[in-house]
């Protein structure tokens, strides 16, 4: 769930969505704004089984946080500060539009909280000001004002290099994990909601047709 108000996502995505090359919105966006807040969104399924409250973990209230306290233990080889039993945690991001690296294999992007600033202290598609929305006296309708009642656009931190701060249909999340030794992994293929979860079942993960 998001922290800001409807009528602000809806300008952000007005001015920082993807477009074509008519200059249309491309139609496979699903998210454009704060990273962690349009994330999980869409990898929910997760949280119950990495927390040791599993029904607390199911509140969607709780999954911004939740995210959060994942990306800081991914890639610190220990125990997270409060999953269970999980150890060697690691959250890859994959986007078939990314170029391959250098070694020729697809693009894998990990998320982690670095020292020197990650996803969690400067998250991409984050607010960079504070628009306050006002009805407009002449016409009733929401408009974004600063708060000396001067017009304000939304600002957020773009992400130039990867597109961090929109998310597209078929961007790939990959946790992995050793739990109690043992290795474990949830992968997700984003899609839009209304299709259903975006879980990697063993059906899903077919390329194949078979009929």
């Amino acid at each position: 769930m998001s922290r800001i108000a409807e009528p602000v996502l809806k300008r952000i995505y007005e001015l920082y969505v993807p477009r074509t090359e008519d200059g249309d919105a491309r139609p496979d966006v699903l998210w454009v704004g704060p990273f962690i807040d349009g994330i999980v969104q869409y990898v929910a399924e997760v949280f119950p089984v990495l927390w040791r409250n599993a029904d607390h973990a199911r509140n969607p209230a709780t999954h911004r946080a939740h995210m959060k306290t994942l990306i800081f233990d991914s890639g610190r080889n220990r125990y997270g500060e409060r999953a269970i039993h999980v150890d060697e945690l690691q959250i890859a991001m994959r986007r078939a539009e990314w170029p391959l690296a250098p070694s020729g294999v697809p693009l894998t992007v990990y998320l982690t909280d670095r020292p020197d600033g990650g996803i969690v202290n400067q998250e991409f598609g984050e607010l960079r000001n504070s628009p306050q929305i006002v009805p407009d006296p002449e016409t009733g309708l929401v408009v974004l004002r600063d708060r000396k009642g001067q017009p304000c656009e939304p600002i957020i931190l773009e992400d130039k290099r990867y597109g961090l701060h929109y998310l597209l249909v078929g961007d790939e999340i990959d946790f992995t994990w050793k739990q109690r030794g043992q290795p474990a992994r949830m992968q997700f293929k984003l899609r839009p909601r209304s299709e259903g979860s975006s879980l990697l079942t063993a059906e899903r993960q077919m390329d194949a047709v078979i009929i």
